[in-house]
């Protein structure tokens, strides 16, 4: 997969840089599958119905509405503050979680402002657009700031949120 990018070309997927996993797939039992997502057109994936949900960051992406038997979470992915996913959070009556970024502190508000992303504080305010009682997993905080960021978080006091953790399986019965 070749993009090309003012002229250079960024090369990924193609064995240059990392293997190329879609060749990889047609030569043995396939592990991947690629699939054009639209703006909040539901897919079917391993039993989990997932609707892409666009987001407010400086390149076009999305957040994800992951909904399964046993209930739903979100992931909101890289996004500074934005609507329409909780717009669409609230209509899901099975929410158990939102995994949300938090990556800079406070003290870096205009870099995140300007990348598009979250401060501690920020992420309380988008706690406030969710639904009562749902889970809240901040995630993507940046590892030079994370002692930080945590601190701050835990002074929101949100009894809903916690900081995720690297190589911990989460369970949403």
């Amino acid at each position: 997969m070749s993009h090309s990018l003012g002229g250079r070309t960024a090369c990924v997927f193609n064995d240059e840089v990392w293997p190329d996993f879609v060749a990889l797939s047609e030569r043995i039992p396939p592990f991947l599958r690629l699939q054009t997502l639209r703006a909040e057109d539901s897919v079917e994936a391993e039993g989990l119905t997932i609707t892409p949900v666009p987001v407010h960051h400086v390149v076009p992406t999305f957040g994800f509405i992951v909904r399964g038997d046993h209930g739903s979470v979100i992931f909101a992915g890289d996004s500074g503050p934005t609507t329409r996913l909780w717009e669409l959070a609230a209509g899901v009556p099975d929410l158990r979680a939102v995994f949300l970024e938090a990556s800079f502190p406070n003290r870096m508000r205009p870099l995140a402002e300007a990348s598009l992303h979250l401060t501690s504080t920020m992420v309380g305010q988008e706690a406030e657009k969710l639904p009562a009682g749902v889970r809240i997993i901040a995630v993507h905080l940046k590892v030079a700031y994370r002692a930080e960021i945590e601190r701050e978080l835990e002074a929101l006091r949100l009894p809903d949120l916690e900081v995720g953790e690297c190589d911990k399986e989460y369970l949403f019965p």
